[in-house]
């Protein structure tokens, strides 16, 4: 409303200018209708010029807002994804090992059934007895094996690879005491040092796993170390696969955003007379 008053002033000054001007200064000019025509185009010059001014205030203030969405909607874009990926990785990680527990547990507990006399972990003959497991982990030892240790129910290692922990008790050890519970442990750890088989490994996994006798009753706990390599490559790609779509469905929907906002900001720019390049 502010601006059609404006408007009429500017319309008025001009025609009053006008008749001035050919009333004392201009006798050629016989007909009011010249004159309000005549200040009528002035008025459009001066209204075009007004609107152009207008329109780089308008486009510039609008091409604040179109650059302040795109940041915005990217940053919440990032951090939703960032969030999903993390949970998703937690996910296949805690997956992975909840797997790679019960298999190892699954394993050891089969060739242990097979080839161990329960009796061994009684104790009595300490001879056979590191002769029997010496041949199980013989029997067992591989690539994917760095190592064991057997506990007996007085948490003391009846046999290791290691062979300087034999006979040692560890009461401390709250992993062997859970097993002996019947629970299977599993956890990771760098290591600083040579382990086991003389290899030098700079992380592995350690799973606790009770061992049972033909009644059910735990006798003891076969502890296995084994290299986390297969484990974090197995994690990896499943986190890949999860990864890729969701990080390329990101991208896609934050390009068209992008290419959306300038379309609809190109032509308002034309109608301005401004170049949307």
């Amino acid at each position: 409303m502010g601006r059609f008053f404006t408007k009429i002033l500017v319309l008025a000054r001009l025609i009053g200018k006008r008749i001035y001007w050919h009333k004392f200064c201009s006798p050629t000019v016989s007909s009011l209708n010249e004159v309000l025509d005549h200040a009528r185009k002035e008025m459009t010059v001066e209204a075009s010029g007004n609107l152009r001014r207008e329109g780089r205030n308008g486009t510039s203030m609008k091409e604040g807002a179109y650059k302040t969405i795109v940041l915005g909607f990217g940053l919440l874009l990032f951090i939703v994804v960032a969030l999903w990926l993390y949970s998703r990785y937690s996910e296949i990680r805690t997956a992975a090992i909840e797997r790679k527990k019960a298999e190892t547990a699954a394993y050891i507990k089969s060739r242990v059934s097979a080839m161990v006399d329960p009796a061994v972990f009684g104790g009595g003959d300490f001879i056979r007895q590191r002769q029997v497991l010496q041949s199980f982990f013989d029997t067992i030892r591989s690539r994917q094996l760095a190592g064991i240790k057997v506990w007996n129910r007085d948490m003391t290692v009846l046999w290791s690879n290691l062979g300087e922990l034999t006979g040692q008790r560890f009461p401390e050890n709250r992993q062997v005491r859970r097993a002996l519970d019947g629970e299977v442990e599993f956890g990771m750890g760098r290591q600083k040092t040579k382990h086991f088989t003389g290899r030098q490994l700079h992380e592995l996994s350690y799973t606790y796993v009770p061992i049972s006798d033909a009644k059910g009753n735990i006798v003891g706990v076969v502890e296995v170390y084994q290299p986390t390599l297969s484990l974090h490559e197995e994690i990896g790609s499943e986190f890949q696969q999860a990864a890729l779509p969701v990080g390329t469905f990101m991208f896609i929907g934050y390009g068209m955003l992008v290419l959306l906002l300038h379309m609809l900001m190109a032509p308002k720019n034309l109608a301005v007379g401004e170049n949307p390049i």
